[in-house]
């Protein structure tokens, strides 16, 4: 199974592939491959992040994509990005 995590931290999405099962697994750090200009609160921004978020999970070809959901503390730009993962 090839699973790939996602946190949002800040403007950008830090990304892990997890490759295997639960006694032989491989972990790949992908880094903060996508992310949405700093000051940007822009729509166009957003979708122009899905759109690159898309193209990225067709070239990965994961079986399951997880990701860490902010709490009580997320900001307008984390709600918008996490919508856009999930949608």
């Amino acid at each position: 199974m090839k699973v790939l995590a996602i946190e949002i931290i800040s403007n950008s999405s830090a990304m892990l592939i997890i490759e295997g099962n639960k006694t032989t697994f491989n972990i790949t750090n992908l880094g903060k491959l996508l992310s949405i200009p700093k000051d940007s609160n822009s729509i166009k921004d957003v979708l122009e992040f899905q759109t690159n978020f898309s193209m990225e999970l067709q070239n990965q070809k994961v079986d399951l994509v997880v990701i860490c959901e902010g709490g009580g503390d997320s900001k307008k730009k984390r709600v918008r990005m996490e919508f856009a993962i999930l949608s």
